[in-house]
């Protein structure tokens, strides 16, 4: 059993890390679009990729609502 708790450990911060792992994209999107992001960044306080990357994180876990 102690062979099964370390294999268990070792996945866990396998996914971990994975789970937490950054990549650099290049994005192509409006010039306007880009000035309204950092506008609103400047105003959270936040640098505009975080922004962009909380939008998207967001998105994909369906944490994101329309305005309707």
């Amino acid at each position: 059993m102690p062979h099964l708790a370390k294999e268990i450990s070792k996945y866990k911060n396998a996914f971990k890390q994975s789970a937490t792992k950054r990549k650099a994209i290049s994005l192509r999107i409006l010039e306007s679009d880009l000035e309204k992001i950092k506008t609103k960044a400047l105003i959270e306080g936040i640098p505009y990729q975080s922004l962009i990357g909380g939008v998207i994180h967001k998105y994909v876990n369906g944490n994101l609502v329309a305005r309707t």
